[in-house]
């Protein structure tokens, strides 16, 4: 009798223990899979971040006013430079490459090999879509990730040229991000090797680790977030101001106008420019200049009400869309921001400055369904009133 129970007891044991350690190897395995492959996920998690929120290059405030196809691509070139390094900046070693088989894009495209060519055609066939690869480069990995780009303007000469004809919204070629995959991971790893031959202490091995990989891929996401949340920031806010910046304005002007049209909604927007701006600079300075700015910005966050979109868009030019507003109700918010704006004194230290504005109207009365239609009737307003003596309204 109690043979067999004490049988039964190391049978017991023996199962449990069997299970255990069953299961203590099936978790190592588990994790072993999990962080051999959280470096690659999290390239890739990065790198379709860094395509999310950096500049994609199709806007045509990216290109300078001058033809496409006479070799100036300036600004093209300054902002690909530019997100090279804040791409750089939030994860070393990472690249950003234009890729483009037309000669009006050969200064700025690299040069492809067989994936990116692959990927060049597939885009240019028709293929909407992320086109990924890991491969290994410069002693490690690396992960590639390629989209259509898009031209953000019409060719105007192509035909003439004899070269292919592309408009607004064509892919004329394909944007690359390449995140290296690190190797932080690789003595964990060598340690969870390690692990699985003590397989008596494996549960506690699997415990130790899991935890621990949990709280590391939070704070990752956590980190992809912030740098995420930062990169957005950037891109729609001027960083002098505070305020919205060119490309986010231009971005809600078309939204907000798209949607007002489809309501049958008035919709109004004013232009505003200082008047002698230059002479401020020429006379006190341009810290005297960025001072006037910064007030003038702080004096219309106040005056704007929450539903109000205010931006910076050029030096020192300023807008503000301004929903349910028609023509009548404008003029008087317009008189209303010449007046708040003109009693400001701004001290610069030896001089107090009384900025002046001129503000150009529009609304989208007549029905425009282009944002670059409505900015520009109130432009053309705008210089109305500067030719008109500025300090005044125009609508």
């Amino acid at each position: 009798m109690f043979g067999k129970s004490n049988s039964a007891r190391i049978d017991l044991f023996v199962v449990t223990d069997a299970v255990l350690i069953s299961l203590a190897c099936m978790l190592i395995y588990m994790a072993y899979k999990e962080v051999n492959n959280a470096p690659v996920r999290h390239a890739q998690e990065m790198a379709a971040t860094i395509l999310a929120v950096s500049d994609d290059f199709s806007r045509s405030d990216a290109l300078s006013d001058l033809r496409i196809g006479n070799g100036t691509h300036f600004d093209l070139a300054d902002r690909l430079e530019n997100a090279r390094k804040q791409v750089g900046a939030i994860r070393p070693g990472s690249s950003v490459t234009l890729y483009s088989d037309h000669p009006d894009f050969a200064q700025i495209s690299g040069k492809p090999d067989q994936f990116a060519e692959n990927a060049l055609q597939r885009a240019k066939s028709g293929e909407d879509q992320v086109f990924e690869s890991v491969e290994q480069a410069g002693g490690g990995s690396a992960q590639r990730a390629i989209v259509p780009w898009r031209s953000p303007v019409n060719c105007r000469d192509c035909i003439a040229r004899g070269v292919e004809d592309y408009k607004i919204g064509d892919i004329i070629g394909v944007r690359e991000v390449v995140v290296p995959v690190g190797d932080e991971y690789a003595r964990t790893i060598s340690k969870l090797l390690y692990s699985c031959a003590v397989l008596a202490a494996a549960l506690m091995c699997v415990l130790g680790i899991i935890f621990p990989m949990i709280k590391r891929s939070s704070k990752e996401r956590e980190e992809m977030t912030e740098v995420a949340q930062s990169l957005e920031r950037q891109a729609s806010t001027d960083p002098l101001t505070g305020l919205h910046n060119r490309r986010y304005f231009e971005t809600a002007l078309q939204d907000v106008l798209t949607e007002f049209n489809k309501q049958q909604a008035p919709l109004g927007l004013l232009v505003f420019d200082l008047d002698h701006f230059k002479l401020v600079n020429d006379t006190h300075g341009h810290d005297a200049g960025d001072i006037v700015l910064k007030e003038v910005a702080l004096r219309l966050k106040a005056i704007t009400r929450d539903s109000d979109i205010v931006a910076r868009i050029g030096g020192e030019e300023f807008a503000v869309i301004t929903p349910y507003a028609n023509r009548d109700q404008l003029l008087m918010v317009a008189e209303r921001y010449r007046e708040m704006i003109g009693s400001l004194k701004v001290d610069i230290g030896k001089v107090i400055l009384r900025p002046t504005i001129s503000i150009g109207v529009a609304t989208n009365a007549k029905g425009e369904t282009e944002a670059a239609d409505l900015f520009k009737s109130a432009d053309k307003k705008l210089y109305e009133a500067k030719r008109n003596g500025r300090n005044r309204v125009a609508a």
